[in-house]
Order: C-alpha cells, then sequence, then structure tokens
C-alpha cells in the first residue's frame, strides 16, 4: 500500500492562478509598438484611421497634392477616414505617431494610385510633398 502525500492541490491553483493573473496584468499593460509615420504611405486614409483610432490629442494636417498626377485639389478635409484618398508622404511632431500630437500627411485620390505612381514613391520623388515644420 502506498501512502498518499499531501494533498498538493490548493499549492498548484494558487500558482496557476497567480500566473494568469499576471499573464493578465502584462497583457493589459503592453505599450503598444512604436507606429512610423512612414508606415502610412500608400496606405488609404481608411486604413490610417484604422490604424491610430480616436486620437482627440492628434492634430492631422491633410494635404491633397493631387497637382502631381496633374489633377486639381478636392480633398474637403470631411474624409479623413475615407479610402478614396492614399498618403503619398507623411511626417510627424514625433519618431512614435503614437506619442505625437500632429501628423502631417500628403494624398492623392486613390483611383490615381497607378503603378507608375508606386514606382515614384518607392524612388521617394513625393517627400518634399509634405513640410513638417515641428517644434520638437
Amino acid at each position: 500500500m502506498h501512502e498518499k502525500g499531501p494533498d498538493r492541490r490548493p499549492f498548484t491553483l494558487t500558482v496557476t492562478i497567480a500566473a494568469l493573473v499576471a499573464s493578465v496584468s502584462l497583457t493589459s499593460c503592453s505599450v503598444p509598438p512604436p507606429v512610423r509615420s512612414s508606415e502610412f504611405i500608400g496606405q488609404t486614409m481608411e486604413a490610417v484611421a484604422e490604424r491610430l483610432g480616436d486620437r482627440e490629442d492628434l492634430t492631422q494636417i491633410t494635404q491633397d497634392v493631387s497637382v502631381v498626377v496633374g489633377l486639381e485639389p478636392e480633398f474637403n478635409g470631411d474624409e479623413l477616414d475615407s479610402p478614396a484618398w492614399t498618403v503619398l508622404a507623411g511626417c510627424a511632431d514625433d519618431d512614435d505617431v503614437n506619442k505625437a500630437t500632429v501628423l502631417e500627411l500628403a494624398v492623392i485620390p486613390t483611383t490615381e494610385f497607378t503603378p507608375s505612381i508606386a514606382e515614384r514613391l518607392a524612388e521617394g520623388e513625393f517627400e518634399d510633398t509634405v513640410v513638417c515644420d515641428f517644434d520638437r
């Protein structure tokens, strides 16, 4: 006959609960990964809005640079979350947009975002379409 040792269930349960609490605490306190303004280049304004979330502390300056594709500017500011506009350039007053208070974007109509524009974008042709004159 084997003698039973001490019941270890209460100890196991306590360790499991402690690990679960630590896991939940770490998850709820985790800092989001840095977001660079360059990550928005080639994305629609809809995708940018989804990425930014509801940032009341962020001033967003959006410039319609349709002249680079031969069109007159038509962006009216009411389309900050629209898939109809695509970002060609961007910058912020902090390297991490999550910490930025100002974000500047240059956009064109998404219908004009052609492979040719994408190639020019990759070559850095549109970098000067944003001013990025921030006091840091």
